[in-house]
């Protein structure tokens, strides 16, 4: 799926620049002595059209987020949604925490 944070016009092309943008939008957030939530507004391209008001991050996993527009794509939709950068920048961290401890349980040639 295509994810990309509004404003950098260009494609998040791997988690850690998800979970680098997350953080941004917190850290400045605290700086700023923000009494609101941390947002963070993604562009996604869905092939279905979202029916309720809020989204998945990824498909059924990840954050929920608020979604903000629909725009049909040619065969596919634009989504743009907010999402709550702490909960992202969470969940994202503990998706690479599992990951690196099934490749840490892994023997050296690949097996379990």
């Amino acid at each position: 799926m295509a994810v990309r944070a509004l404003g950098t016009g260009r494609r998040l092309v791997n988690p850690i620049e998800l979970l680098r943008h997350a953080t941004d939008a917190v850290r400045a957030a605290h700086e700023r002595g923000s009494k609101h939530e941390a947002m963070i507004q993604l562009t996604m391209v869905r092939e279905r059209r979202p029916t309720g008001s809020t989204v998945r991050m990824f498909g059924t996993q990840g954050p929920k987020g608020d979604i903000c527009l629909v725009k049909p794509q040619g065969e596919a939709w634009m989504v743009v949604a907010t999402f709550p950068a702490a909960q992202t920048a969470r969940w994202i961290a503990g998706k690479a925490e599992e990951a690196l401890r099934e490749s840490q349980s892994r023997a050296p040639d690949g097996r379990s």
